[in-house]
């Protein structure tokens, strides 16, 4: 079956940064519109801030960007013509978006050592807490110089990374709190949402994550803000587990060893789950603790459960994506090409957010996709010993669009 046959639309973010702009403003406009009035403009007017001083206050992050990733402000000015709003207010927006946002639930990632999962595979989940906007999920490819490929969850509003694995076996998260408190707080720079996305682009293992957030932080690049440090969490194709917590002054940092590793509520039920699992621990038990009422609350507005791949992470490198994190899990594979147009449009999110949890269900629907996914692996696997990689990319994007249109019928 070819493309054409699919049963439904497939977005393509690939290629220079004005196209990858363009698709995203001319499906998207309505969210970028949206969260650019509710969550920043109006914001703004009522802390008594203009249009102008919001511009002054993202020139760092403009300045940034034209230094380390100018291909990304070329995303964002496409994005803004496409979308039909203003260009330089759409960078503050990307910018400055998250400055404000601090709730009571956190964010929360976990992973599991090789020692203790089925195979010796690799897994790596978060779960995203914030205020409810539609979330996206997406695969990207930018033809910009030494950029990685990856798979990302964002809000539909802007492309960033909430959570990530990228083609070279990384995969990864940035959240509030950590470790160290903020007592020199930095507002002007780059937050940690686009450092990951950055982190995304260039680092292939955690030791170089790990160099990229030191720079970040000794060159005085990173826009902390006030109220709390940056939480990362990192896996990579080696099995090495990073943990890092940072401000704007220092970081702290740890390789994990341990069985499990939760980077908040290591003493809830979520964590007890893995921690009395009797290894092998398989993919399915890792990622179904992360609707644990213990870790998924009403502010669980996306989460993402990965493996990464240790022969070919560029091509069997997965993640089962929840819009929100009650929802059911819907699968995108770094080889693909293409995501869902549900998937990258918020329309998933929008379904899953109107229905009421039912994990058995979700859970057993994610059971049959499993085993089906395997079934792909072992035929990929084949093509790549074949040398027919050519057909790989297609043979993924047919696979994940019929998962993700039966999985629209199951729950329909």
């Amino acid at each position: 079956m070819t493309a054409a046959h699919l049963p439904g639309e497939m977005i393509e973010l690939s290629g220079q940064p004005q196209s990858i702009g363009k698709v995203w403003g001319e499906i998207n406009a309505r969210h970028i519109n949206k969260d650019i009035k509710k969550c920043f403009l109006e914001l703004a007017r009522k802390a008594g801030i203009d249009e102008r001083e919001l511009l002054r206050r993202n020139a760092e992050f403009v300045k940034l960007c034209s230094r380390l990733a100018p291909h990304w402000l070329d995303e964002i000015v496409s994005t803004a013509h496409a979308a039909n709003v203003k260009e330089d207010i759409y960078l503050a927006f990307c910018g400055s978006v998250y400055r404000n946002i601090f709730l009571g639930d956190e964010c929360t990632s976990y992973s599991i050592s090789q020692d203790a999962s089925e195979d010796g595979r690799i897994f790596f989940h978060k779960t995203r807490d914030n205020i409810s906007k539609s979330q996206c999920a997406f695969i990207i490819s930018n033809t910009a110089r030494d950029v990685n490929k990856f798979i990302a969850v964002s809000d539909s509003s802007v492309i960033t990374c909430m959570m990530m694995v990228n083609d070279k076996g990384l995969a990864g998260s940035a959240d509030m709190m950590g470790e160290l408190s903020v007592n020199k707080p930095s507002f002007r720079g780059m937050m940690n949402t686009h450092m990951l996305r950055y982190i995304a682009e260039k680092a292939g293992d955690c030791n170089e994550a790990l160099e990229i957030v030191k720079e970040f932080i000794s060159k005085k690049w990173y826009a902390g803000g006030a109220k709390t440090g940056t939480h990362w969490h990192f896996v990579d194709r080696f099995g090495k587990r990073l943990e890092i917590s940072c401000n704007s002054e220092e970081l702290i940092y740890k390789y994990h060893e341990s069985k499990v590793y939760f980077s908040l509520r290591s003493q809830a039920k979520c964590a007890r789950i893995l921690q009395r699992a009797k290894p092998p621990i398989n993919f399915k038990k890792f990622h179904n603790v992360s609707r644990d009422p213990s870790m998924c609350f009403n502010s669980s507005i996306s989460g993402m459960s990965v493996e990464i791949n240790r022969k070919h992470p560029g091509l069997l490198s997965y993640a089962w994506i929840c819009l929100p994190a009650k929802g059911l899990g819907f699968p995108l594979f770094i080889g693909g090409t293409k995501t869902p147009k549900p998937l990258f449009n918020g329309g998933v999110d929008s379904i899953f957010r109107k229905l009421a949890p039912n994990t058995k269900k979700w859970e057993k629907l994610e059971s049959f996709n499993f085993l089906n996914q395997e079934l792909l692996s072992k035929e990929i696997e084949k093509l790549i010993i074949s040398g027919n990689n050519k057909q790989i990319p297609e043979l993924i994007n047919e696979w994940t669009m019929r998962c993700t249109y039966s999985n629209i019928s199951a729950v329909k």
